[in-house]
């Protein structure tokens, strides 16, 4: 273990910068601020991230093969790396903790109550949990790929962007996202629409044949072009790899007819593993629900539901113009299409067996 921890130590040491400049940003904190009781907690935090980041460079260029073929087991690297982020973060803990002290008697001169160690020492419990998490996650996903992990474990929310023409602007995307934390995939020509609303995506995938060469990014996850996937079902799979349990989909519908229903296809496969997809334009809002119900946004007016991939049984429909009650639905057959909110209620669609593909209109 020794020798593990010294060729970590020794990473460090090229990363000095790094300690520079947080130790910078600490001191002005605790300069600037009244109670630099929080910057216990952000020192603490971000040290021990940044000596667990030391799992990135062991995967680097395949590392852990060569590794490996030391004298060197798994569970005594995994071991290692625990020792490491905990000695390392109480460090980085007890010395933020007294510097921070130290700065509340200066601006305060006196000694800080009893009450001020709540923050600190409620940095230790969080200390742990991140090397919890951060272990784990890194090991299973690897390095980049754990960050988007962990985040998906939080936030639970895919953005994906396809290469579909998107003809009515992108305000209606900065609506449509969900709010805080989110994993966003660019897929093939989705990376235009991201960089047109200036994020940065998580993942860069697919084949890539709708852009030009020298605008493929450095890090995208290229396919050729003769494959199986679609460009958005690899984002899909890719999401779902990571641990995301529901997606918004953009840039899916229009363009190629073909490209539209595969994307249909794409939300009944997300369905299958019981994760929420919606596909969505200026105009349009779709989803697959199945064995299941839904409350729908009255934002959108017209509603229409197709039995996707056999006959839906127990349909039922409240809340709308034209009501369903425990209705069956074949799909050789379009019962389902074009009805509207009833003023003032809520509407909701339930399917007691099968598939429902349901889409929501804003058009007059």
């Amino acid at each position: 273990m020794r020798g593990l921890i010294c060729k970590d130590l020794r990473l460090m040491l090229v990363q000095k910068n790094f300690f520079i400049m947080l130790a910078f940003v600490a001191f002005v904190c605790m300069a600037a601020l009244d109670d630099p009781a929080f910057v216990v907690m952000y020192v603490t935090l971000i040290f021990t991230s940044f000596l667990l980041s030391t799992m990135s460079y062991d995967e680097f260029d395949n590392g852990y093969p060569f590794l490996f073929t030391l004298p060197i087991t798994r569970k005594l690297y995994v071991q290692e790396k625990y020792v490491l982020g905990m000695a390392g973060g109480s460090i980085a803990w007890l010395l933020s903790t007294l510097l921070a002290g130290i700065a509340f008697f200066l601006t305060q001169g006196d000694f800080p109550p009893l009450s001020w160690f709540v923050l600190p020492f409620a940095a230790l419990p969080m200390l742990a949990l991140l090397i919890a998490l951060m272990i784990p996650f890194k090991l299973k996903f690897g390095g980049e790929n754990g960050r988007l992990a962990m985040l998906l474990a939080i936030a639970a929310v895919c953005a994906i962007f396809g290469a579909a023409p998107i003809t009515g602007g992108l305000d209606y995307i900065r609506s449509a996202m969900p709010e805080g934390d989110r994993v966003v995939i660019a897929a093939d020509g989705g990376l235009r629409y991201t960089a047109a609303l200036g994020l940065t995506p998580d993942i860069i995938i697919g084949d890539m044949d709708s852009v030009r060469q020298e605008d493929i990014p450095a890090g995208a996850i290229l396919y050729p072009s003769r494959k199986d996937d679609t460009d958005m079902m690899l984002a899909v799979k890719k999401g779902l790899a990571l641990g995301a349990d529901e997606f918004f989909l953009f840039g899916g519908l229009g363009g190629r007819l073909d490209h539209t229903y595969a994307n249909f296809q794409t939300l009944a496969y997300l369905s299958e593993h019981n994760v929420r997809g919606w596909l969505l334009d200026e105009n349009h809002r779709v989803c697959m629900l199945e064995n299941g119900e839904l409350a729908l946004s009255p934002e959108y007016r017209y509603l229409s539901i197709f039995a996707y991939g056999g006959i839906c049984t127990g349909v039922t429909i409240t809340g709308a113009e034209y009501p369903l009650d425990d209705a069956v639905l074949e799909p050789s057959f379009p019962l389902g299409v074009s009805n509207c909110h009833a003023p003032g209620d809520q509407m909701r669609v339930s399917v007691k067996e099968g598939s429902l593909l349901i889409i929501q209109t804003k058009l007059s």
